[in-house]
Formats: structure tokens, C-alpha cells, sequence
């Protein structure tokens, strides 16, 4: 790197460990290794047409394209039918996972959704070896791509395999972690069987239009899981690919009539300022009514509620806005008192067992609720005494 780039590049890394997304010096000192425009050779910049496309020369960037690579957002590298089909994840959220990944030198490291190849990079540097990880991408494209800037970038030893994520990567396994950055409506039974002892995966595992990042592991309990996080990811493609699975939808005809009302007296709305979500009053409510009722709705990122054929009750703003016919309004209410009742729980604070659908009902608190996916059923609770995750 010239002066200008090594400049950019640890200004880049100061920010983020200020901001908190950076907590030890192993994630630190990774980031300071691995200059992120090295593997960047296209990204778009606003529209995702042909004239969006930002063409770079990893070697040798322009200023400006340099400040956007070292900026705070994710970087679209891939477009399908107009939609994002690829990028670069966001910096904060690439070092919130790392760090909650809570990795150890010679670690082995299975990464769902290669990207750009900049998170399995840094993913080398905390463990140490290039040959301790594996990066799974589904389309062929990117995994070439992914390949040639790994290569060009002094990691070649990295193994890129072109194939369906859902399956793992049985060859090399067992990983001491699993790493998913794509978003899922399910855990791959597959990733939990290539766990080595005490290792655990950390997923997006989408509810409505968000991926709260669950930490899955097993024990003498079956499959346990915990919300660790948040993110946002584009949805997986393959085998784990269901469109219909609580899809995000648009506003009802009548979402744009009714009345406002305060929100209930105490209640915080959203995150405050400093706060994560994973321990916001805001967030466990959301987790709450996203698990807990399949009418659950979240119009965009700063509502949420309940809505059916009928009409529609939406929290969002400091008020909760009533539309259309029916008592959503009321069962919202009931639902915020089964909640009060519980403690108020954070995302955080919540218990999760996952069982396989095919299974007899497992033998689980009085009081969990489920969610049923695909491959298993999520059971939720909260606990009445503490615990440790894993």
C-alpha cells in the first residue's frame, strides 16, 4: 500500500474499534492486515443498473473509490434482477461477528457465503492458518471471483468451494465454528453434524424482514440457541431458499388510514442511543411478537406489529397506529402484558431449543412457545434462573 491507502485503511480500523465493533486486539490486529480494497474489483453506487457499476483496480483505487470501500456501509459487488445477489458486508457488522465468533488460534472455520473473500481473510488471520478455513458460496461466479482476489491477495491457501452452503463441507470437518452471512429461514441440520466438540454456529436466522444472529450449539440437551445479535443479509439461495416463510410484505390498502395512539407509558420504541439491540427493551418485544404470533408484520425497519386481512396495528414513532377493522389492537395489548409478565425480556435474555420436526415434543419449560421451520421447530422461553449459553 502507498502512504494515502495505509492512511485510509488504519483510519478505517481506528473508527471501527472507537465505535465499539472492534473489542480485542486479535480482531484489531486482523483488520490492520487485511486491506479491504484488495478485495474489491467492482462494487455499485447507487443504482443497481450497468451505469451503478463501480469498476476498481485492487492495486490502485481512486481517492473516491477508496472512500467508499473504507466507509461504514456493505458494498453491492453482485446484482440478479435488480436485486443485490452479493456484497461485502457492512465493516461494524464483519467485526460484531468476528468478535462474537470468540475464535482461537488453530480454530477450523466453516463460512457459509463467501462474499468478496474479506471476511474469510480476516477469519484466517485470527486463527492463524489459511488452511483452517473453508468459504462455501453457492453461485459460481463469485466463488471464481472470490478465488482470483483471495489469490491476488497472498491467500491462497484459503479453499473456496463453489456448491450449496446447506450441505457444509463434510471433507474437512469437524469446524470449531460455523459462520452463515447470508440471511436463513433455518439451521442446516448438516452444519450442527460437522460441529467439532464445544464448537457452535452463529447464523442469521431470519424473522420477518431482520436476521437476528443466533448462536446454535449442542449439548446433552439436544440443539440450544441463543440471540447474540443482529444483522442484515440478503436470503440464502438453495436448498435452505423459502420465500414463503413469514415473507416481508407490503402495507396493507388501508395501512395509510386510522388513528394514532400513545404507546404504552414506559415503553422504549426503539434502541437508545448506545444501546444494542440485542439488549434493548425495543428488540425483546419485537422477539417477543416476531415468535410468538404468525400475524407479525414489520412494514420497514422502524415498525413492527400485527396485521391479517382485515387490518393492521403497527408500532412505530413513539404511537401505534391502528388500521383497518378488527381487534389487532387489542391482541397487540395482550401480547405487550404476556410480555410485561415475563420480565420485559431482551433479545438476549431469551432461551432457544431447536428440534427436528419429525421429533416428539421434547420435554421443555411450561410456558415455551414455537416457531416451526423447515428442518426444526424453534422453542422459546425465557429462563427463570441464569445460565450460560456455551
Amino acid at each position: 500500500m502507498d502512504d494515502g491507502q495505509r492512511g485510509t485503511h488504519q483510519d478505517y480500523v481506528l473508527r471501527l474499534a472507537s465505535s465499539g465493533a472492534i473489542q480485542s486486539p486479535a480482531v484489531e490486529a486482523a483488520f490492520r492486515r487485511v486491506p479491504r480494497h484488495r478485495l474489491i474489483e467492482a462494487f455499485y453506487a447507487g443504482r443497481y443498473t450497468e451505469e451503478g457499476l463501480v469498476v476498481v483496480d485492487p492495486e490502485k483505487p481512486t481517492g473516491d473509490q477508496q472512500a467508499a470501500i473504507y466507509g461504514d456501509g456493505a458494498l453491492v459487488t453482485r446484482v440478479k434482477d435488480g436485486r443485490p445477489a452479493s456484497s461485502s458486508s457492512a465493516p461494524a457488522l464483519v467485526a460484531c461477528m468476528l468478535e462474537l465468533l470468540e475464535l482461537e488460534r488453530g480454530h477450523a472455520v466453516l463460512e457459509i457465503g463467501a462474499g468478496t473473500g474479506y471476511n474469510a481473510a480476516l477469519l484466517a488471520e485470527v486463527v492463524g492458518d489459511q488452511r483452517r478455513i473453508v468459504s462455501v458460496e453457492y453461485q459460481d461466479d463469485v466463488a471464481a471471483q472470490t478465488q482470483r482476489l483471495l489469490r491476488r491477495a497472498g491467500y491462497a491457501d484459503i479453499l473456496v468451494v463453489c456448491g450449496d452452503g446447506f450441505y457444509g463441507y463434510e471433507e474437512r470437518a469437524p469446524f470449531d465454528r460455523v459462520v452463515v452471512t447470508v440471511g436463513c429461514p433455518d439451521v442446516s441440520p448438516h452444519w450442527l453434524a460437522q460441529l467439532a466438540p464445544r464448537g457452535f454456529v452463529l447464523v442469521p436466522l431470519r424473522l420477518l424482514i431482520m436476521n437476528p444472529l443466533v448462536r446454535v450449539w449442542t449439548d446433552d440437551d439436544g440443539v440450544r440457541g441463543r440471540v447474540v445479535g443482529l444483522s442484515g443479509f440478503m436470503m440464502m439461495e438453495g436448498e435452505l431458499y423459502d420465500a414463503s416463510y413469514w415473507p416481508s410484505t407490503p402495507p396493507p390498502e388501508h395501512a395509510g388510514e386510522g388513528s394514532e395512539e400513545p404507546i404504552w407509558e414506559n415503553f422504549a420504541w426503539r434502541p437508545q442511543r448506545g444501546e444494542a439491540w440485542v439488549d434493548s427493551e425495543w428488540g425483546g418485544f419485537w422477539y417477543f411478537v416476531a415468535t410468538r404470533d404468525q400475524r407479525a408484520w414489520m412494514p420497514n425497519w422502524l415498525g413492527f406489529g400485527l396485521r391479517d386481512g382485515r387490518g393492521s396495528v403497527v408500532i412505530s414513532e413513539g404511537v401505534i397506529r391502528t388500521a383497518g377493522s378488527g381487534d389487532l389492537r387489542g391482541d397487540l395489548d395482550r401480547l405487550h402484558d404476556e410480555w410485561h409478565k415475563l420480565g420485559r425480556p431482551r433479545p438476549s435474555q431469551y432461551s432457544l431449543r431447536f428440534v427436528a420436526v419429525n421429533s416428539a415434543t421434547p420435554d421443555v419449560p411450561e410456558g415455551a412457545w414455537s416457531v416451526d421451520r423447515r428442518f426444526f421447530r424453534q422453542f422459546t422461553w425465557v429462563e427463570r434462573r441464569s445460565g450460560s449459553s456455551t
